[in-house]
């Protein structure tokens, strides 16, 4: 899906998979600066099934990768609007 708003776009993509659900987020604002939000949440009302599961994919994928794709800072005031706190 896409939203158009005076120069924001936004394009979300949303993946359900049995045991999780993952989310993708572009949001392109005006002056060529770009915004990309990647979000995984379990599919369960009780936490993750196998805790230390998810601790070891969150060391693999988010912790082991930060030289590869480092903190980019907070998100923008203008693009807050587009995201839940």
């Amino acid at each position: 899906s896409g939203v158009c708003t005076k120069g924001i776009q936004v394009l979300n993509l949303v993946v359900f998979c049995p045991t999780v659900v993952w989310g993708v987020d572009l949001v392109s604002l005006p002056g060529n600066r770009h915004l990309l939000a990647l979000d995984a949440q379990p599919m369960t009302t009780n936490g993750p099934p196998e805790p230390q599961l998810w601790k070891q994919w969150h060391q693999q994928h988010v912790l082991d990768q930060s030289l590869i794709f480092p903190w980019g800072g907070d998100i923008p005031e203008p693009a807050q609007k587009f995201f839940s706190p």
